[in-house]
């Protein structure tokens, strides 16, 4: 509660207390004090006021456990698999009623055409409009796209359009209930490289995870299990070569010890 108030961030113990009975928090180690003197109880974890650094922002912007426990698995925070899963779907259901048009105005600028790797789907993405793209994630894919060499008027706007589209498709086949733990994990790793990326200079990384993380790890996820996993590697080692700076909280491997310890919850 200190470490959070010194950050603005005020809590009361109810609230800490709700948080690890809905698992946004990890359950307290108890240690005896000796025979007769009771038990002490306390988090191991050194990321645990990180952890409700997360909690707090996320609780604040979309008042949704759920939307919380996917915000902090892929920040790189350990979720029980069936916790993730239950809030992927509830997740899956408040993106079903976003709104896709088709636009109204204009033709599509096909000026370099020909030189641009990604304009084929530029194009196609160009027709769409949503109604839920955060201009600061189209800020920043701006930014990432131009270092990457890919820049091109509108082409940001068009990617993140076209990125939202296809996730709402990909989530309708389940795309992460079906995977594995390991893909989930090796998922979160690429989409955390990826944020990081992104980031570099701005540091709002925690805004850009909720503006486009859910969305960049559908699509790394979908590509993973259609065995596209070398293709991801190449583009993140051509986005390596860039530079980026060292994640603020780094996104662990799946480790089998640590998820069997998290599945009774």
């Amino acid at each position: 509660m200190a470490a959070l108030a010194e950050s603005g961030r005020r809590v009361s113990p109810t609230e800490l207390a709700n948080w690890r009975k809905n698992g946004l928090l990890p359950p307290l180690t108890a240690h005896g004090l000796g025979a007769g003197k009771g038990k002490t109880y306390c988090w191991h974890d050194q990321g645990i006021v990180a952890r409700a650094v997360t909690i707090f922002d996320a609780l604040k912007k979309h008042g949704r456990t759920d939307q919380a426990i996917l915000t902090l698995f892929l920040s790189g925070f350990d979720i029980s698999l069936p916790k993730l899963r239950r809030a992927w779907a509830a997740h899956m259901r408040r993106r079903g009623g976003r709104r896709i048009n088709l636009a109204q105005s204009g033709s599509v600028d096909t000026r370099d055409a020909q030189s641009h790797p990604l304009q084929p789907v530029l194009a196609v993405s160009a027709a769409i409009q949503r109604d839920d793209v955060s201009p600061f994630a189209i800020r920043a894919m701006e930014h990432g796209l131009a270092r990457l060499g890919y820049g091109m008027r509108g082409s940001a706007a068009r990617f993140c359009h076209l990125l939202g589209v296809m996730a709402v498709a990909l989530e309708a086949t389940d795309v992460v209930g079906n995977a594995d733990i390991t893909e989930l994990y090796e998922a979160r790793r690429m989409l955390n490289e990826i944020i990081d990326f992104l980031d570099r200079g701005m540091g709002k990384r925690g805004q850009l995870m909720e503006a486009v993380g859910p969305l960049f790890f559908v699509f790394i996820l979908a590509l993973l299990g259609s065995g596209q996993s070398a293709a991801m590697e190449k583009f993140l080692v051509r986005m390596r070569k860039t530079g980026r700076p060292a994640s603020v909280r780094p996104a662990r491997a799946f480790d089998p010890a640590a998820q069997s310890v998290n599945a009774a919850e």
